[in-house]
């Protein structure tokens, strides 16, 4: 994670393409929401420990399947 930001810090296009995609807008929430900002380093894809390998989508940062 490199940042939390309060709901009401985000620009307007970011807050806006969450609220579409998530169907519900936290700016206008009375509690307090933070948003996480990630960076994934290492993505797999598989469901049983034994298709671990050659299941990487992600290394370092960069996708490795296109």
């Amino acid at each position: 994670m490199s940042a939390s930001v309060a709901a009401a810090e985000i620009p307007d296009e970011v807050g806006d393409a969450f609220a579409a995609k998530a169907g519900f807008d936290p700016r206008e929430l009375i509690s307090s929401y933070h948003y996480f900002r990630i960076h994934p380093q290492r993505l797999q894809a598989w469901r049983e420990a034994n298709e671990l390998k050659g299941r990487d989508l992600m290394r370092d940062g960069h996708w490795v399947v296109t």
